[in-house]
């Protein structure tokens, strides 16, 4: 085997193991994006059922005492923030902890009530948008508070 043979025969060889490297490469980046890709689809799945559960409770009132002129669970709406209360002890009367506050902070969905508990929940929040509808299902064009 001569020295030209040899020369050809290496460079075949590394023509080749580039191209198996690159498509090691690309398969590992492809990877890697579609794992931090599912983080941020499961992240976002469990802020929804989070605050879903959340605002599922708003008005919640066992037992009554409010005709509809004073009834308003929901104190104060925004386009990113949500503030609402529901007696969730049943206890017919509004205690600190039946406060609840849904906002983004810091890249996280808090959820707080105005007694101690603080929650963040998820990860990598851009951004936190609500949309508010009447009765007929059409939007309100304007946040909520009172």
């Amino acid at each position: 085997m001569s020295l030209v043979e040899v020369t050809i025969v290496i460079v075949v060889l590394g023509v080749i193991m580039a191209g198996v490297f690159m498509m090691f490469i690309s398969g590992t980046e492809h990877f890697e994006f579609a794992r931090r890709q599912n983080e941020l689809d499961m992240d976002a799945r469990m802020i929804l059922d989070r605050v879903s559960n959340e605002i599922i409770w708003a008005g919640y009132m066992p037992v009554g005492g409010w005709d509809n002129d004073e009834w308003h669970p929901i104190t104060k709406a925004t386009a990113d923030s949500m503030s609402f209360f529901a007696d969730l002890d049943e206890s017919a009367s509004l205690e600190p902890t039946d406060y609840r506050h849904i906002t983004r902070i810091n890249d996280q969905v808090r959820i707080t009530d105005e007694g101690s508990r603080t929650q963040n929940v998820g990860n990598n929040v851009t951004s936190l948008q609500y949309v508010y509808l009447d009765e007929g299902g059409s939007q309100i064009p304007f946040p909520i508070d009172s």
